[in-house]
């Protein structure tokens, strides 16, 4: 059954809402560790992670993100960032039906190894590793990615969506890029929360809004914007 444009924007209009309510929900759960560095936890996004806030969020992303791109940027597998947008990425396999890549992350000591990940892995294993990528919660700390499972789903010329809990910095965000468009795969990202405070607080994480403004495609469900009076404040909004 095909869907009038009617039934779409009432669609569209129920998913906005959504969106406006799960943002006012992490908003109540948001809770600041630090003024000065813009540290802000919410633990039903990382922690003990809640099921309506994966659900909601998958619902939303699919709905006002997804199904608005052009048929050349739809994506052929999904992958979770490791940790903890493992649980997103498998919230959005179900909801669209995407395959779900496997990936898991190790620490490295000190510096870190940024030597480039190695094409022949991709080619001869199926696994892509790429290092370097800097922890915004533990600074000096730096992870490894492993991802593994890409082939035959997903092949030179395709998209890959990339699912994170937060973007803060895009430290890992723009590793992935790297590493995918080398592969000749468009990498399209999609977070539960981004950092994009405007009111001078956390000026450094504004790494969602330097993605966008590279043209790179990228859906964040919720925005942080700022704290104010001791509260975080939140939106719905695209940038």
């Amino acid at each position: 059954m095909v869907m009038n444009s009617l039934e779409a924007n009432n669609q569209n209009q129920e998913l906005v809402l959504r969106r406006s309510n799960l943002a006012q929900y992490i908003q109540s759960r948001a809770i600041i560790k630090s003024v000065e560095t813009g540290y802000v936890s919410i633990e039903p996004v990382n922690c003990v992670v809640d099921p309506h806030i994966l659900k909601e969020a998958a619902a939303i992303t699919n709905g006002l993100f997804l199904k608005q791109l052009p048929p050349e940027l739809q994506p052929q597998m999904v992958i979770g960032v490791p940790n903890r947008g493992r649980e997103f990425a498998t919230a959005l396999g179900l909801e669209t039906g995407l395959p779900i890549g496997v990936t898991e992350r190790l620490v490295v000591s000190g510096v870190g190894d940024h030597t480039p990940w190695q094409k022949r892995d991709y080619e001869q294993r199926d696994i892509i590793i790429i290092n370097g990528i800097s922890s915004f919660t533990n600074p000096g700390e730096f992870h490894r990615h492993k991802i593994r499972g890409l082939q035959p789903d997903l092949q030179p010329g395709q998209t890959v969506l990339i699912a994170d809990d937060f973007c803060a910095k895009a430290n890992a965000t723009n590793r992935y890029i790297e590493a995918f468009q080398e592969l000749g795969i468009v990498p399209i990202f999609a977070y539960i929360v981004a950092k994009d405070f405007v009111d001078g607080k956390g000026n450094s994480q504004k790494g969602f809004r330097e993605i966008r403004a590279g043209n790179q495609p990228a859906f964040a469900v919720v925005r942080l914007t700022g704290i104010q009076d001791g509260r975080v404040s939140v939106s719905s909004q695209d940038i």
